[in-house]
């Protein structure tokens, strides 16, 4: 029986989204047969133990650190953990705390290196891990022999959150030495304007199809027509148009809407991981081969501006 260990996503002392599909990767690495824990590394990590709601995890491990982001503190704390419960695999949600701590871990354990994976296959001789390359254009199968230890971290969206359960009681384990080499200042947000769209239950969102800057104004006006906030792939963020707050994707926001509008946007795997777990989603293109229809639940193949002046006359009649 093999077992593995998803290293909690933290933030300013919460759980953040990432934890969950961590643990859901981990669940898979482990098997169905496996033990799965959950390693917490935080300043104050028994307020997270106890808000750490998720079915299948028989251990919760925790760890008090300095700021539980530190890449010397993740890493000492991981490899102790991996010993104790001599884990096979051990997760992270990709991000940069991951990324900074993941290779080091993995150089730390001898084990195997596999970042921002999309979906995991396992099977009796091993597991099939999916990562993409090149933007996305480029999907590869890496291939994780039984009994290899490996850390992976796992792109967000990718794995869906296992349910609700009473969480198991924390076992400390003892802190890393402080790094005198590092020390955690805080974390630079950039401006929302007030608006969080990770919040918002209607997200009426713009891409490259959309044309020129001044079409962005009428998708602002559906917004505002139908009560929901402003949204944007990743080109229109990169052009000027919108602020980055709005951007939902990968190197964006991961957003959770009751409904997804979205305005001439193709639907890149970047942006698709940002809009997994939305409600419903509704597409207007004028490309009928685009991706994003491929996920929506109802679609237009139309000029995405002319839709949008349509559905503005019409909510304001």
């Amino acid at each position: 029986m093999s077992s593995a260990i998803a290293v909690a996503d933290t933030r300013d002392g919460e759980l953040c989204a990432g934890t969950g599909q961590a643990l859901a990767a981990a669940r898979l690495l482990a098997g169905a047969d496996g033990s799965l824990a959950l390693l917490i590394v935080a300043p104050e990590p028994a307020g997270l133990a106890a808000a750490a709601s998720f079915e299948g995890v028989e251990r919760i491990l925790t760890v008090e650190a300095g700021s539980g982001t530190l890449p010397s503190e993740v890493v000492a704390a991981a490899a102790s953990a991996a010993r104790e419960t001599a884990a096979a695999a051990i997760v992270f949600a990709h991000g940069p705390d991951a990324m900074a701590a993941a290779p080091a871990l993995a150089v730390e354990l001898g084990a195997a290196l596999v970042t921002d994976v999309t979906a995991i296959a396992a099977g009796g001789s091993g597991s099939l891990l999916t990562r993409s390359l090149y933007g996305g254009k480029v999907a590869a199968d890496l291939a994780l022999p039984a009994g290899v230890p490996a850390v992976v971290t796992v792109r967000s969206g990718s794995f869906t959150p296992p349910g609700e359960a009473t969480p198991p009681t924390p076992e400390p384990l003892a802190a890393p030495d402080p790094d005198p080499a590092y020390e955690h200042l805080g974390y630079l947000e950039p401006e929302s304007g007030n608006v969080d769209i990770t919040r918002a239950e209607l997200l009426v969102a713009a891409g490259r199809g959309i044309g020129e800057r001044e079409n962005l104004e009428q998708i602002e006006a559906v917004a505002a027509a139908f009560g929901g906030e402003l949204a944007a792939s990743r080109p229109l963020v990169d052009a000027g148009w919108v602020p980055a707050s709005r951007q939902v994707g990968q190197s964006g926001r991961t957003v959770e809407p009751k409904v997804y509008l979205a305005f001439g946007i193709s639907g890149a795997v970047q942006h698709l991981a940002g809009i997994r777990d939305a409600g419903v989603v509704i597409a207007v293109n004028s490309d009928p081969e685009a991706p994003i229809f491929r996920v929506a639940d109802y679609g237009a193949v139309a000029d995405a501006v002319e839709v949008a002046e349509g559905l503005e006359r019409v909510r304001g009649g």
